[in-house]
């Protein structure tokens, strides 16, 4: 049930010095994390070479690089840090206070305050039904302060009944099969232990010369079980099979039957599983800089990194190339760049609507009276330049 693991996006934000020498003091607060109206845009590499086992999990107390700088970018995403109410699910964490969707599709929310960081719950797509999970306990992520060394363990679990519409009729050996499912109870059990245990200086293809983080590396181990109502009798009398029209458990055997032979996949695997990762954090990226997936035997399955910081950062300094003030602004928002250069900006809510668009070159200053009082995102795009820095601005009236 990979979809719904929590794992790979993990929300901690971690305080670092910036000189090796006072390293081993790294404190995280909950003044680090991401906030509503944050954006964080990522590079994945999906086929990683160069990556050695000396840097994964490396050595704890020596500062290990892990050069990232070389690996080829097969994809690349955005995530969007939103108020829970943004998503229809949303009234059903009331004390979620941030959420974002995962490049899966899954909608997180989380729960941030002065003593700990939490994923209150999912929701997504599984076979075409909205899946609500409502974690519990809720995921702990990370008790606040955190300093090097710092071991996490934690729990969740969730179970679904959903209705399900699938009906179908298979000829499998001569013999015709229906399945009918009209229901399913999707249940997930997990344990995780993270152990944040290293300084790591970590290269990409966007910051060669490197980013001091703290590395954790994550276990994640599942036990998954999915049941199905049939409608209808599997039976199958060349195979030996025999569903009766009842609850039934998705076992191995007829899990690998409805997807081998029957053409449906059901998006779940009951059994166990271990899923590792890990995780380098960055404090002024303000989520996790870079994240390595790694298979069963260790080897490296996937990486991904941030690749504009300017998108997680409100600094003046991260964005030389345009200056944006005043902010708090309570009219006119006034834009500074290149005289040469080509601008768009667009102003969105944190829900997402897009209330102005406008292009302009060198100065210029936007009206934003018509706007209700609150917290909105710029974003601002140089003509002939891959990014699409977001910063936040806020109204005041």
């Amino acid at each position: 049930m990979k979809r719904f693991s929590p794992t790979s996006f993990i929300g901690f934000i971690l305080s670092l010095s910036t000189a090796f020498a006072s390293a081993q003091t790294v404190i995280l607060t909950a003044d680090d994390f991401a906030q509503p109206g944050d954006f964080a845009e990522f590079k994945v590499c999906g086929t990683p070479s160069n990556l050695t086992a000396d840097t994964l999990p490396g050595i704890p107390g020596v500062v290990d690089t892990l050069k990232l700088n070389t690996q080829t970018v097969t994809d690349q995403f955005t995530l969007n840090f939103v108020l829970p109410s943004a998503f229809p699910e949303g009234a059903l964490f009331p004390s979620a206070t941030v959420a974002y969707t995962s490049p899966g599709n899954v909608n997180f929310f989380l729960q941030n305050t002065s003593s700990n960081l939490k994923i209150l719950g999912t929701s997504g797509d599984l076979q075409g039904t909205q899946l609500v999970a409502q974690f519990t306990p809720p995921y702990t992520l990370m008790n606040y302060p955190c300093t090097l060394g710092t071991l996490i363990n934690t729990s969740y679990s969730f179970e679904n009944w959903l209705a399900v519409d699938f009906l179908n009729t298979y000829d499998v050996l001569g013999t015709l099969v229906t399945v009918d499912i009209d229901s399913a109870h999707v249940k997930r059990q997990a344990t995780v232990k993270a152990h944040f245990n290293e300084i790591v200086q970590v290269l990409t293809p966007d910051h060669p010369s490197g980013t001091l983080t703290l590395k954790a590396y994550v276990r994640q181990d599942n036990i998954d079980t999915l049941e199905v109502k049939l409608g209808a009798p599997i039976s199958i009398p060349a195979l030996g099979v025999n569903y009766p029209a009842d609850w039934v458990l998705v076992d191995e055997n007829l899990y690998t039957l409805m997807v081998a032979v029957l053409g449906y996949d059901p998006g779940v695997k009951t059994g166990f599983n271990t899923q590792r990762s890990v995780e380098y954090f960055a404090k002024f990226r303000r989520f996790r800089f870079a994240g390595v997936e790694l298979n069963p035997d260790n080897t490296v399955k996937r990486v991904e990194w941030i690749s504009n910081v300017n998108n997680i950062s409100n600094a003046e300094e991260d964005q030389s190339f345009l200056k944006i003030f005043p902010n708090p602004v309570t009219d006119n928002l006034r834009f500074v760049g290149q005289d040469e250069s080509e601008y768009t900006v667009r102003i969105f809510s944190v829900e997402g609507r897009l209330w102005v668009t406008r292009h302009f070159s060198g100065t210029f200053e936007l009206s934003l009276h018509h706007l209700p009082a609150g917290m909105f995102l710029a974003e601002i795009t140089e003509k002939g330049s891959p990014y699409r820095p977001m910063r936040q601005v806020i109204l005041k009236q």
